[in-house]
């Protein structure tokens, strides 16, 4: 047991031995607590730092979504659409193909971006995606649109 614990301790940069640690400010700023850090704000919140900046853009959106970011663009989609955050994490979590198509429309952005949002973040399978019409149409009609906005509490 004391072997397994200090090889953990090891691993994540814990004293492994039985002296004192030394006082926070002896230590390098690096080796500092994570508290003692600013902290960086999560992708949610930079979401709505930008939005109030005006630099909310389909490219920002585009660039989270090739990082990963599901906070950012769930955020950024529901401040450009005027609705809840929660709105969006229940299309996307609903993995609704339809409802992820229908908020980036509401939003205001492009139906390149929606299939993006589908794939990456609601991670809807290749075969369940709603494809552009032409490569760059939204394929739904504004009733259908705002039908879908309106099951998920959106109108």
């Amino acid at each position: 047991v004391v072997a397994t614990l200090r090889s953990r301790l090891a691993r994540n940069g814990a004293p492994l031995t039985d002296e004192p640690e030394a006082a926070a400010e002896d230590r390098p700023a690096e080796d500092k607590p994570a508290e003692d850090k600013p902290a960086e704000p999560t992708g949610r919140q930079r979401a709505r730092d930008l939005h109030a900046d005006g630099g909310l853009t389909e490219e920002e959106i585009d660039d989270a979504i090739f990082r990963g970011e599901r906070g950012f663009v769930v955020a950024a989609l529901a401040l450009l659409a005027g609705v809840p955050d929660s709105v969006v994490e229940a299309i996307v979590t609903a993995q609704s193909a339809r409802g992820v198509v229908a908020i980036v429309w509401k939003a205001g952005l492009g139906m390149r971006l929606a299939m993006k949002v589908q794939l990456q973040i609601a991670q809807i399978a290749p075969a369940g995606v709603v494809k552009a019409r032409d490569g760059i149409d939204f394929p739904m009609s504004e009733d259908e649109l705002t039908w879908q906005l309106e099951f998920f509490g959106a109108a």
